[in-house]
């Protein structure tokens, strides 16, 4: 009986063990590789260059006693590492924003810049600037994406005379002549607004924002024709938006909002329709993209991994202010932000590198993205094998010393 007791006894530990290794192996973010930070002030989009390294885009400011001025649109461009390549600054002359919210990298390696007041800017592979425009629009936020055929098309939202707010896309070629634009309104409506866009597989263009109090999923042909219009409500309460939204592998979009709650991860088809939504309260997030494992990441003051019906995988709170997310060519993640300096009387610019959550399989070689690490099937045998031993010298024990 003593030895029966003694072997239960480890069972039970070694089961303890288990589960409290396997949640734990399950709730880790992966390994942080870099860590940096930048003279600047605020960043609101990072992506990663042709060449491995990285561009980061928002805005820069001088700092004195008095607190900050001279706010100017910046792009810093870095190594693979992190480390410094270049960075400016673009003087208000060269446009009306203060703030670049987007930068892409265009197909001769240049970047382009765009931000408040429909400003858009190009620079060279060095940031010197090639052309400047302002086209006019009364936009307060401005991101953009180059086509498959090199445009450029950008979208967001602009104040109208009514106090409110009505949301812009408009399409540029690659030397900024405006090709046409499109203004999406009701009268009925204060507030209408577009946010981050994609072009879809068919070289159209999907964008997402809020309609009145209502999340709102819009595709325009490459004419900027509306071909699709639909609105959603996660909250009765109002305050429904989308912020951002990227393309999935099957075709359709995962897109990030919030109502006066929570923030909110939502998968779509390529309608629109709604595969999945899931709120998460506590958290916060702008920004989502599909991860190689066919889950998503989703990037802001939280960073959040879920898998692909949208379950907490594991989240990490961000250093300061998280303004976005990536998945790196590497297959791992960086998240860029803003937090005030050491001695608190600064602002300054980061970017976090994350490692592959993808095992190193023995060629050396990272698995396919359908592919999944073992360790899970692994151990859930294992736990079942414990749990039956158990359970067979439990029944065998009460079977013999309780009669």
């Amino acid at each position: 009986m003593l030895n029966f007791r003694w072997f239960s006894t480890v069972l039970f530990i070694l089961l303890a063990i288990f589960s409290l290794s396997f949640v734990w192996a399950l709730s880790q973010p992966p390994e942080v590789q870099w860590n940096r930070v930048y003279n600047g002030y605020e960043t609101q989009d990072l992506i990663q260059t042709a060449d491995g390294g990285y561009a980061i885009a928002g805005m820069n400011a001088t700092y004195t006693l008095r607190g900050y001025n001279y706010f100017l649109p910046m792009l810093i461009k870095t190594t693979s590492l992190g480390e410094i390549e270049w960075g400016k600054t673009y003087d208000s002359k060269f446009g009306v924003s203060r703030e670049a919210f987007s930068v892409v990298q265009t197909r001769d390696l240049g970047y382009l810049l765009s931000g408040r007041g429909g400003w858009v800017l190009k620079v060279n592979s060095h940031g010197d600037i090639q052309w400047n425009k302002t086209f006019g629009f009364s936009l307060i936020e401005c991101y953009a994406i180059q086509t498959s055929n090199g445009d450029f098309v950008l979208s967001g939202l602009m104040t109208n005379n009514n106090n409110g707010e009505d949301a812009l896309v408009f399409k540029i070629d690659a030397m900024g002549n405006l090709l046409w634009n499109k203004e999406f309104s009701d009268p009925s409506v204060q507030f209408v607004a577009a946010g981050k866009l994609v072009e879809t597989t068919d070289q159209n263009y999907a964008f997402v924002g809020n309609w009145g109090n209502y999340a709102w999923f819009a595709q325009i042909s490459s004419t900027g024709d509306l071909q699709i219009n639909q609105t959603y409500q996660f909250s009765s309460n109002g305050g429904n938006s989308f912020f951002s939204i990227a393309k999935t592998n099957d075709g359709g979009y995962v897109v990030t909002g919030n109502d006066r709650q929570s923030v909110w991860l939502a998968k779509l088809d390529s309608e629109g329709t709604i595969q999945w939504s899931q709120p998460y309260q506590g958290k916060s997030f702008r920004v989502a993209v599909q991860a190689p494992d066919g889950g998503y990441i989703a990037g802001g003051g939280t960073l959040l991994k879920v898998n692909a019906t949208g379950r907490i995988e594991w989240s990490n709170v961000t250093s300061g202010v998280g303004t976005t997310v990536i998945v790196t060519n590497d297959g791992g993640y960086a998240a860029a932000g803003f937090e005030s300096s050491s001695n608190g009387d600064m602002q300054e610019v980061w970017v976090i590198k994350f490692a592959s959550e993808s095992a190193i399989l023995p060629d050396g070689k990272a698995p396919l993205p359908d592919e999944s690490s073992p360790f899970p099937t692994i151990w859930i045998v294992v736990a079942v094998i414990i749990v039956a031993t158990a359970g067979i010298g439990l029944l065998v024990y009460l079977k013999k010393y309780k009669h």
